[in-house]
């Protein structure tokens, strides 16, 4: 399998849990729980001056976000980011 726009993954972080950032364990803890959607393949990317490879995905979880003045805003599914190097792809049956 590849990972083309729209295919259905889980995430788990990389094996070597000491190259993987608080920000990338946060995201797939958050968010990751049903899985995610490949959004934009694996690329090069202007914010990595290191050269590595990121995959833009979006959860198919929806969390409550913060609204205004710290209340509970509306239910949204997070988007962004996440470094190849700092995680394994398993494909979903669903795909």
């Amino acid at each position: 399998m590849s990972l083309e726009e729209g295919t259905q993954i889980m995430i788990l972080s990389a094996l070597d849990h000491k190259r993987v950032s608080n920000r990338t364990r946060n995201k797939i803890h958050e968010h990751g729980g049903t899985g995610f959607i490949v959004l934009l393949e694996p690329r090069n990317t202007s914010f990595d001056r290191g050269g590595g490879k990121w995959i833009m995905v979006k959860s198919l979880e929806e969390n409550v976000s913060l609204g205004k003045w710290g209340q509970p805003g509306r239910k949204e599914a997070w988007q962004g980011w996440l470094p190849m190097d700092e995680i394994r792809i398993k494909y979903t049956d669903d795909t």
